[in-house]
């Protein structure tokens, strides 16, 4: 997908900027502007945004914002919602306000909107609660290449969020998340949930790769210190899932994952004992 007329602009205004060039790049956009050029609007309510080169005057470029809005720029929507949504010293934040711009950018077909849309609705920010808009919104925004739409899109079909319990699909779009954010242990923790189901959450036989896979995750969510991961690897090693059954393994991660202030663990780790060898098992 090749970058849209709003970000070349952006590019070379950020360029001329980097470079000192202020002055060029506010007459640039400044003239685009008055020639009734959306994308030029867009980005002069950003210099009054952040005082670049001329003095901050936040009703200023809200004012822009507006105007760029009516001639259908979507990115600026979506700006404008940020601003809301985080507010300014300037400027009171207003989650109400921020979800109405959102809702403009993404019926303008901003991304970036619908992936914020989608998550206003996941966890009734600004807005109530409602899985059906939820899911239609982070789908569309997934499929619009949204960073948070794609991790969303996962969340949902993880959860069951509008939509039915698929760890198929949740694996996927985890997946695709990662890709992304390669460092993600939460992400890799899920995407070991969803291919073993150790709690049994979505009703599937994991086979044998499906198994190992999941380990390969978890081991890798372990190593970057995610807690409930621990609790995971602990699982393995207590039903001898791809590794050889070995409880005094299991009970060392659990009680890791305790140690860190995971009550669930802590509630796990309390079904362990010693035999007179020394060694953990769990009675049946």
């Amino acid at each position: 997908m090749g970058m849209s007329s709003y970000d070349e602009l952006e590019d070379r205004v950020l360029t001329m900027v980097d470079a000192g060039n202020w002055e060029d790049a506010y007459e640039m956009v400044l003239e685009g502007d008055s020639n009734g050029n959306a994308d030029s609007t867009a980005l002069l309510a950003q210099f009054y945004q952040y005082g670049l080169g001329v003095p901050k005057d936040m009703q200023r470029a809200i004012e822009l914002y507006g105007k760029a809005i009516g001639f259908g720029q979507s990115k600026a929507a979506t700006l404008l919602g940020d601003l809301y949504l985080k507010g300014d010293e300037m400027l009171p934040a207003n989650i109400s306000k921020a979800v109405t711009y959102y809702q403009k950018g993404a019926d303008l077909g901003d991304s970036e909107a619908m992936g914020y849309l989608g998550n206003c609705y996941i966890y009734g920010e600004g807005v109530p609660e409602n899985p059906d808009l939820a899911f239609e919104w982070t789908q569309r925004a997934a499929k619009s290449g949204s960073v948070l739409g794609i991790y969303n899109l996962a969340v949902c079909f993880d959860d069951g969020i509008g939509t039915p319990k698929d760890p198929f699909q949740a694996v996927y779009w985890y997946k695709n998340s990662l890709n992304i954010t390669p460092d993600d242990d939460f992400i890799m923790y899920r995407l070991g949930c969803c291919l073993a189901d150790p709690y049994e959450v979505y009703g599937i036989i994991p086979t044998q790769d499906m198994l190992k896979e999941a380990y390969d995750w978890i081991c890798k969510a372990v190593e970057k210190g995610n807690v409930k991961a621990h609790i995971i690897i602990a699982w393995f090693y207590e039903f001898g899932k791809v590794v050889r059954q070995d409880f005094d393994t299991a009970h060392k991660y659990m009680k890791i994952a305790a140690d860190n202030g995971d009550e669930f663990a802590e509630e796990l780790l309390g079904r362990y004992r010693k035999n007179i060898y020394g060694n953990y098992y769990i009675p049946q």
